[in-house]
């Protein structure tokens, strides 16, 4: 009884990976307003919230308007994201998250 239940939430976590994978290979962005965070297993989210806090400063400094706008939105994004997390998960956990196209004239806000 146990493996049938193991063996289904296997199913499901494979199926929850290609589906995350599906959404992130139809995603197109504009210019760099991609933002990508890979924690590993491991580690402490308190660095990672420093490293964003940097580079929410960093990001300050873009001088195009638009760009720096999307950055310091998605570094925003990813950091109300790692507030939800009290410790990193046990395989490490991977964030992209930006302002995705739409059509050729819109985007939106996603983050994975």
């Amino acid at each position: 009884m146990a493996e049938k239940s193991d063996r289904q939430e296997h199913r499901i976590a494979v199926w929850q990976q290609r589906n995350r994978a599906a959404k992130l290979s139809s995603m197109k962005g504009v210019g760099t307003s991609l933002v990508t965070l890979a924690v590993p297993n491991q580690s402490q989210l308190e660095r990672f919230k420093r490293i964003l806090i940097d580079e929410y400063g960093a990001a300050s400094n873009i001088k195009a308007k638009a760009t720096r706008l999307a950055v310091l939105s998605a570094l925003t994004s990813l950091q109300q994201k790692l507030k939800s997390y009290g410790a990193v998960p046990s395989q490490g956990v991977v964030f992209y998250c930006g302002h995705v196209q739409v059509d050729s004239t819109k985007t939106k806000k996603g983050c994975v």
